[in-house]
This record gives C-alpha cells, structure tokens and sequence, in this order.
C-alpha cells in the first residue's frame, strides 16, 4: 500500500508539470493484487479533476509487491475515462510498457471534462506470463465532478 501511494504521489506531480492545474480531486480506485509469472502485482485506477478549468485526467497504474523489479516489457497499462452519467467511455491512451527494468508503471490520458459532469476511470493493466500478456482490469475509481 505504501508504494502504491508513494507511485500515485509521484505520479500526481509528473502530471502536475505536463497539465499545469489544481486538482479539485482525485480519487483511486480498490488496489487489486494478483500474482503473474512468478511475481506479485498491484493494480489501480485514479482519477482527477481540477479546482478551475476542464482538464481532466484518468491513470492506471502496476507495481510490483514486495522488492525487486520485472524485466523491461512485463509491465503494460492502458487508462481509460468514462462519463459517470452515461457509462460511456470519453476516451482512452494506447498500451503503454515498460521500456526497462521497473518495480512500478504509470500510464495516463488526459481529457476535457464538461462542468457538472462526474468521471470515472477505468482501465486495465497486463504483466507477461511467459508466452503473451495476461490482462488484469483493477476496480474503477469513485467518480470525480468538474466543478
């Protein structure tokens, strides 16, 4: 638990230079633990709004439970953002995987929400298994309003 708050953490500063606004909120989603290949994983979902403005932004993050690190690739994370109201999705990023040796992977979509509009995230993450990926979805974050 505490390196997946001290990942979103950093994960919420690297984002606070590439969107330059104050959150209003963020909310994760229920960590969800399995194990791969031989290793154990963490999987979570957050989503943010901010304070003035319309950028918004949905995570998915994995990270390794316990010491040590995973070869470069067994870590993917594809974020997706879905419309409280409806359940439609507002959008998504691509794949994204690790592209070294890492205990942890953060992937990001940013998006303009609608003010009076509530968000939520909800992605997935995959780990290798040996011959391909196995893809895990983490529980959805509570939703989020832009205000």
């Amino acid at each position: 638990m505490k390196k997946t708050l001290l990942s979103a953490v950093i994960f919420l500063l690297i984002c606070s230079f590439i969107v330059p606004v104050a959150l209003a909120g963020a909310a994760y989603g229920p960590d969800l633990y399995f194990s791969c290949y031989g290793y154990n994983y963490c999987g979570f979902t957050l989503i943010s709004t901010p304070s003035s403005g319309t950028s918004c932004g949905a995570s998915e993050g994995i990270m390794l439970r316990g010491s040590g690190t995973v070869p470069s690739g067994y870590m993917g994370a594809l974020a997706r953002a879905y419309d409280q109201a409806t359940g439609n999705l507002v959008g998504s990023s691509s794949w994204l995987y690790t592209s070294k040796a890492t205990y942890s992977h953060t992937n990001y979509f940013g998006f303009t929400g609608t003010k009076g509009k509530s968000y939520y995230s909800y992605g997935a993450v995959q780990t290798y298994n040996g011959s391909g990926y196995t893809t895990y979805y983490p529980t959805r974050s509570p939703a989020q309003s832009v205000v």
